[in-house]
């Protein structure tokens, strides 16, 4: 069940206010905010946020695919509001706000953040990398790529991607490194140790809309 809906406008992604004054500049300042936020919290596949004014609100949903807006609500009309606040407590059934593969450390514990990753690649076993430190974090609004520098249960040192591809357009890099490899390493080249697709409550991690090839 969804409890977030509505006829819905894309936004433009650029993340720079258009106007320092008037609704304008509201409009693009919620997803500037997206797009930080999406750069500090790989654990988010989607947010949901409130652009409130004295006369009226929006709802936007921002993922990797971009920023989807409401049409304006007076705030005499408060069903999307009650469907928004709902939501954060129950996540429409289609849209995954947590990344259960990511957990963030609480920063108390180190001046940086840092991740715990989990993966089941190559194996029936769940691998845990710790200390996953942020190398690299790509437009949140394409490709979504994040690198972390991590540790293995051997203490050794490992390099995790992520990224988010279009499931109908783009080549599987894995299969190509794969490829690459197939007789003997090429040096140069980076080595693939494992790959999989992200799952959440076992299902595939997706993102966007999902009547189109933009989904990711």
């Amino acid at each position: 069940r969804s409890y977030i809906a509505f006829t819905a406008t894309s936004c433009s992604c650029d993340p720079t206010p258009a106007s320092p004054t008037g609704v304008l500049y509201d409009f693009y300042q919620a997803p500037s905010y997206a797009h930080d936020h999406f750069k500090a919290h790989p654990e988010h596949p989607c947010i949901l946020l409130l652009i409130a004014q004295n006369s009226e609100y929006q709802i936007l949903i921002s993922d990797t695919t971009g920023t989807i807006v409401s049409p304006s609500s007076g705030w005499d009309d408060l069903q999307l509001l009650h469907a928004y606040l709902y939501s954060l407590y129950v996540p429409p059934a289609l849209v995954v706000l947590y990344d259960t593969s990511i957990v963030r450390h609480d920063r108390a514990s180190s001046p940086t953040p840092t991740w715990t990753i989990k993966s089941h690649a190559g194996t029936e076993d769940e691998e845990v990398f710790t200390n996953g430190e942020l190398l690299f974090a790509g437009d949140p609004w394409t490709r979504r790529t994040t690198i972390f520098a991590a540790k293995d249960q051997d203490r050794e040192t490992v390099i995790v991607k992520e990224y988010y591809r279009l499931l109908e357009r783009s080549f599987p890099e894995e299969e190509l490194l794969h490829h690459v490899h197939a007789d003997g390493d090429v040096p140069g080249v980076v080595r693939i140790r494992a790959d999989e697709v992200v799952t959440v409550d076992g299902m595939p991690l997706e993102c966007g809309p999902w009547d189109d090839d933009s989904l990711r």
